[in-house]
């Protein structure tokens, strides 16, 4: 049986990648939300400003999604980059260190690519963003998801790659 280990939040993280220049090599996914505060998932829609990001009047499976900011793998445009920015920055405020859905380990290991992707197409992530990301990919090495035949091992395998790649992160 394995048992995860007991981990802080950090106060500091690696220095992250930032890019000049807008890279358009991944794919682009249906959109989910016009304003970044109404999403439709599974066919419903919420609005998160009147949910909340735990909510007992949606499904899990819903959460999972909206935990996930697929929405930052819609068609972009600069105009919407400060409404991004505040909803990362809602979610960092608003779930606190390993409580609740956003800390599962699935949704980590979707987030945090999303996030990544979101950055190395040549968006800013907001302030506090960098050391969020590496709280989270600290929380999800120490609990991959071996429940369920390792389903979700490979996409948790695949954040920990991208982290690596945006901390440039080396064997030293």
């Amino acid at each position: 049986m394995f048992f995860p280990q007991f981990i802080k939040p950090a106060n500091t993280c690696p220095e992250s990648l930032k890019l000049e220049r807008e890279n358009h090599f991944f794919l682009i996914k249906t959109k989910r939300t016009n304003d970044y505060d109404a999403f439709v998932f599974l066919n419903e829609e919420h609005v998160l400003s009147e949910i909340g990001w735990e909510s007992e009047c949606v499904s899990q499976l819903w959460l999972y999604n909206l935990h996930y900011f697929d929405c930052l793998a819609q068609q972009q445009s600069r105009e919407s980059s400060l409404q991004v920015k505040n909803l990362i920055s809602d979610w960092i405020n608003k779930n606190p260190w390993g409580i609740g859905t956003g800390w599962d380990p699935y949704p980590i290991s979707i987030r945090v690519i999303n996030w990544i992707k979101y950055n190395f197409q040549g968006f800013e992530l907001p302030n506090g963003a960098d050391l969020s990301l590496w709280n989270q990919l600290r929380w999800l090495e120490n609990r991959p998801e071996y429940h369920l035949l390792g389903n979700h091992l490979f996409v948790n395998a695949k954040a920990l790659f991208y982290g690596t790649a945006f901390f440039k992160l080396t064997e030293d």
